[in-house]
């Protein structure tokens, strides 16, 4: 038994040895709908306090930066005896590794537009604050992907990930020794 496990580990362990060295890199590209789809799972979300906002309608952009992803969102913030006020959302995200559970997740967000119509004066900041403090954990939580490590070749990414970028419509994962 010994011997059978030392012939299956020594393989393994000779070909991370060689591979070691040599600087080679592999890429897994996983494709915006299945971003989408971990992001959409988790909206609508509605927080009440002075207002009550709801996100919903999640749109991932995956240009202009090679490491951050923008989404925008559809908002509807109501109060006592004021009529919905219909807008739009703009934030973005940095792509971070959270090796602890082999998930890559947006941080680093930041609110970049509000237009929302129909607010009362002198509420419009309230509201960009409350939408960054709903928003903000919402997208931290959500995983973008998840490395399986029982898949061999995703297993190895958790163990030796090089990093990540955003690549025509897709989430590139690059694995390296």
């Amino acid at each position: 038994m010994k011997r059978l496990l030392f012939l299956t580990f020594l393989p393994v362990c000779l070909s991370v040895f060689f591979l070691q060295g040599c600087g080679r890199t592999f890429q897994i590209e996983i494709p915006k709908s299945q971003v989408e789809k971990q992001v959409k799972s988790r909206f609508p979300v509605t927080r009440s306090g002075i207002f009550s906002i709801t996100l919903q309608n999640p749109d991932l952009l995956f240009e202009g930066s090679r490491d951050r992803i923008n989404v925008d969102t559809d908002v509807t913030v109501r109060t006592m005896g004021m009529f919905p006020a219909p807008g739009h959302v703009n934030v973005d995200g940095k792509l971070e590794y959270h090796p602890e559970d082999a998930t890559i997740r947006l941080g680093d967000i930041k609110v970049r537009k509000v237009n929302i119509k129909g607010l009362p004066s002198g509420k419009h900041e309230e509201v960009i604050g409350m939408i960054g403090n709903l928003i903000t954990p919402v997208l931290k939580s959500i995983n973008l992907y998840q490395l399986n490590k029982s898949n061999r070749l995703e297993s190895l990414a958790s163990a030796h990930l090089k990093g990540f970028h955003v690549k025509d419509n897709s989430l590139v994962v690059i694995i390296g020794y």
